[in-house]
């Protein structure tokens, strides 16, 4: 682990990491800080609160997806009240919610830049 002041190129990585609703153990070994320095540095940030995510919700959403070949699984998100994309992603592709009855089952999304970076600030 780093000893010393820290840089605030760490700092912000702390909040971001954070933010985006990362758990302090996921950010202590990813920038190999002490749980003591990560609760510090993150204290008052927020982390992310999402509606709850429902087979229902779901379904409308696969549908969305389906026919308005241009909308986002961000935006999905959004309309649906605030779910989080990353499991509202998983759901659409079938990993979670898989025994739902759909006709079109989606192998993959399509791509999505603000989904991927989403995506790596939360893994």
């Amino acid at each position: 682990m780093s000893t010393g002041p820290l840089a605030d190129e760490k700092i912000s990585a702390i909040r971001t990491a954070r933010a985006a609703g990362k758990t302090v153990a996921q950010i202590m070994e990813e920038l190999d800080l002490s749980e003591p320095t990560v609760k510090k540095y993150s204290k008052g940030v927020e982390r992310p609160t999402y509606a709850p995510l429902n087979a229902d919700i779901v379904k409308a959403a696969r549908n969305d997806y389906a026919e308005d070949r241009t909308t986002t699984v961000m935006q999905l998100s959004e309309r649906y009240g605030g779910v989080d994309p990353l499991r509202l992603a998983m759901a659409l592709k079938g990993q979670i919610y898989g025994s739902m009855k759909n006709p079109r089952p989606f192998a993959a999304l399509r791509p999505e830049p603000e989904l991927q970076d989403f995506l790596r600030q939360r893994t």
